[in-house]
Parts: C-alpha cells; structure tokens; sequence
C-alpha cells in the first residue's frame, strides 16, 4: 500500500497534463483561463494533503519580504496594464502554477523515497498517447495534395507538441541513470520522444535535449555510458524519420527538411526582429512593463506570433525591470533558505535525481531564451513541478536526509 501511495502525486499529475493537453483550445486566451481551473484543483489537492498530513513551511522569513514585494510590484503593472482587461486574464495560469509548485514541494520536502523516477516514468507515458495520436493523423493524410502544410490537430501545433517532445525525451533519457529496472522502457521511451522531436522538425527542442544531455554528463562520472545511451537513441530515432522520407512512405516538415538546402538550419534570424522590437517597447517602460500578455497589449511586434519567443523579454515586457529584479531575488531566497550553492553542489554530484532534475531545468531555461516555454500552459505547468522536485531536493540535502533512489550508478565512487 505505501508503495501505492508513492504513486498518487505522479499519477495526479499525469492525469493533469492529459487532461490540460487533450483539452486544448483554439483561443489561447480561453485555453489559458482552462488549464489554469485544472492546476487550481490540482495544487488544492496537495495542498489539502499536506495540511492533513501536517507539512509546513519551515522558514518563511527569508523568502516572505521578497513574494510580498514581488505580488506589490505584479499588482501594479496589472493596475497600469496597456490592456488590464487581458492582463487579468492571464494571471490565473500564473498564480495556479505557483500554487502547484508550492503543493508539490510540501508534498515531497520530507519523502523517504526519491519521488523523481515516478514523475519522470509517467511524463513520457502522457506524451506516448498524444505522439502515437500525431503519428497515425500524419499516416492517414498522406494520400491528401500537401500533406506536410496541413494544420496538425490542435494540441499538435509544432511549438506546443516540440516543447512536450523535450519535457518527455529528456526525463526518458534520466530514467536510464535513476533506475535499473526501466532501461530498457528508458530507451524505448527517449528514442519515441526523439522520434517525434525530429519527425516534427522541432530544433529547438532537439538543441534544447543536447543541452540538457551535456548538464547531466557533466556531474556523472560515468558519462561514456550515459552518452552512448543518448547517441543510441537518437542515432536510431533519427534512422527511422530519414528512411521514412527518403521512402515517402511519412512526408513531414522533418528535421532533414530544414538542413536541406534553402531550409534555414538551426538558425534563429527570425527572431531577432522580433527581439530588437521587444527591446524598443520595453526602453519605452522600462519599470513595470505593460502587465500580463505585454507583447501583444505593447503592440510592439510581429502581430501573428503572441510572445517574443524569449522568456527574459517577454517577462520585462510584462512586469518591467521591477517586477524582473523581484522575481530572482524571490527564487534567490528560496534557493538560500533551502541551502543556497552549497546544498545545490553537494546534491549534484551525490543524488541522481536532484541532478536529473537540475538538467531538465538548465535544458529548459536554454529552450526558453529561443521560445515562449514560459508562455504556454503546458511546459509553464512542467516547471512548476521541476522547481518543486529541484528545492524539495535541497532542503532534503539540507537536512542530512538525502533518500535513495536505486542509481544505476555510484555519482561518488563510478
């Protein structure tokens, strides 16, 4: 039965994200407001759990001053939002997914077992479903004049299903270094999700993966074994999409459309415009931006994209230089309360799943400075749960209690 219970908090998310992504919506607005009634139920849950089971905040006091001055400084870019109206309408995403990662990190700050495996098993189960729903609607048009330009089903919009594509291939790959049992699942499972990143010619998300693999092979001493895995995996993934359309048997915006020649590559010069304009609107108010959903209420850029497709301008834009500043010195504080650079060098080089999850993040960030991770429901509603794991994982550090979790290898001793 214990071992059961383990599962709950992973299978509740699970169920969170299927839901959240079997349900997305053609007006992002709307869909926003949606998924953020899904993570309010969700975070009242752990919350619920915790207060039952009598887990609370240790130390408020280094962290409390900074949230006070940060929700001050968010209420008045709201207040003097270009668009109030839209603003508001898009801080419920924000506020639920706060509230999740506080949930999360009660319900897993005093664990005798690492969480991270069970989280990390079921995320790219989640994606499993969506990617074989993807694959098959690309199989069954292929018959039809231009198959490739056609509109994929509504969660498979090529930025939205790119960032699920590096949640779930990345916490696969990890799963080969956390448990033994699963390293067979752990191949299977980061080949598919490395499948569906190429298949859809996401390279944001492939570069984003490389990043992540590079953080992790950095800290763990067995780092030949552990990239062996990750060129397997993609050598194999990357096999099967040129042999589908070198066959035409699967025509697709793959990644070897975008090498060919006249493709773009894995360059972003179509960012840069949109960059130097963000950059303009937020000289022109530079200290509480122009509130939630600022790109589009500044009216500054590109009016067919809805986010800068960086997460620093799209956060100055909306909150300003003060809002910005409060928010790392806020993630500071919780840092420093849970044990500051040292709790996080010490978990890094002795507990897999604290490095796992610190390389999920530190591919996620990198991702986010290209595209809008931190403007979407779902990879916003990911790294409220990542966050959770990394600073459930320090405090544990911490407190001497560091648990196991059955490594594939020794990161001390390999």
């Amino acid at each position: 039965m214990r071992r059961l219970n383990n599962w709950v908090g992973p299978l509740l998310f699970g169920l969170l994200i299927y839901v959240s992504v079997d349900n997305y919506g053609y007006s992002m607005h709307g869909y926003n407001r949606q998924v953020a009634g899904y993570v309010f139920i969700a975070a009242a849950t752990l919350l619920l759990f915790a207060t039952l089971t009598g887990r609370r905040f240790v130390n408020l006091k280094p962290t409390l001053p900074f949230a006070v001055a940060l929700a001050t400084s968010l209420a008045i870019s709201t207040w003097n939002a270009a668009n109030p109206g839209l603003a508001i309408n898009r801080l419920p995403l924000y506020y639920a997914v706060a509230l999740l990662g506080i949930g999360f990190y009660l319900a897993h700050r005093d664990d005798e077992t690492n969480p991270v495996w069970r989280y990390f098993t079921v995320v790219p189960l989640v994606h499993m479903v969506f990617l074989v729903y993807v694959i098959f609607y690309l199989i069954r048009i292929q018959s039809e004049p231009d198959p490739t330009f056609r509109w994929f089903p509504n969660f498979a919009n090529i930025r939205h299903f790119a960032y699920f594509g590096f949640i779930s291939a990345a916490c696969a790959t990890s799963l080969f270094a956390l448990t033994r049992k699963l390293q067979s699942t752990a191949f299977v499972l980061t080949t598919a999700s490395l499948f569906g990143i190429v298949v859809l010619g996401a390279r944001g998300a492939l570069l984003a993966w490389v990043v992540y693999a590079a953080c992790f092979a950095l800290f763990c001493e067995r780092r030949t074994r552990f990239l062996l895995f990750c060129a397997a995996a993609v050598v194999v993934a990357s096999a099967v999409v040129f042999y589908l359309g070198e066959t035409g048997l699967l025509r697709t915006p793959s990644l070897f459309v975008w090498l060919e020649p006249g493709g773009s590559g894995f360059m972003v010069t179509d960012r840069l415009a949109i960059w130097l304009d963000a950059l303009r609107a937020i000289i022109a108010r530079p200290f509480f931006g122009y509130g939630a959903e600022g790109y589009i209420t500044s009216r500054c850029c590109n009016p067919h994209v809805s986010q800068p497709h960086n997460f620093i301008l799209q956060f100055l834009l909306e909150f300003g230089l003060v809002g910005v500043a409060l928010m790392v010195a806020t993630a500071w504080a919780m840092i420093r309360t849970c044990g500051g650079v040292k709790a996080l060098w010490v978990n890094l080089h002795s507990e897999p799943g604290f490095l796992a999850v610190s390389s999920v993040l530190a591919g996620f960030f990198a991702y986010a400075l290209i595209d809008g991770l931190f403007y979407y429901a779902i990879p916003l509603t990911h790294f409220a749960l990542f966050a959770a794991l990394l600073l459930s994982g320090m405090s544990k550090g911490e407190r001497g209690q560091i648990p196991s979790c059955n490594p594939t290898f020794d990161l001390k001793s390999a």
